[in-house]
């Protein structure tokens, strides 16, 4: 099943019981999903760390020692497919 699709249907339900977590961050991304995303955006744990702004440790500890930051799946999501559009951009520029 999609990731993007079971967030999905999760805050969907969250909504619909009008029950929501205490916090966001327990819609968390599992260590599993992290890894597959990172393989899709083709990004390392230190090319991420790097682009953040962030040390390389903390992207380490993420799904281990600490949770992974709810707001990381999106993040890679919007990652992938803006490095899909610039492919298909620079094609389309390359034979137009």
């Amino acid at each position: 099943m999609d990731i993007y699709y079971t967030n999905n249907i999760l805050l969907r339900i969250y909504s619909d019981i009008k029950v929501y977590p205490n916090n966001i961050s327990e819609i968390s991304l599992e260590k599993v999903e992290f890894q597959t995303l990172l393989k899709k955006s083709k990004l390392k744990k230190k090319d991420l760390a790097s682009i953040l702004g962030i040390e390389q440790s903390s992207v380490n500890n993420w799904g281990s020692s600490k949770d992974i930051p709810y707001w990381v799946e999106s993040w890679l999501g919007n990652f992938i497919k803006a490095k899909k559009y610039d492919e298909a951009k620079s094609l389309l520029c390359k034979n137009g």
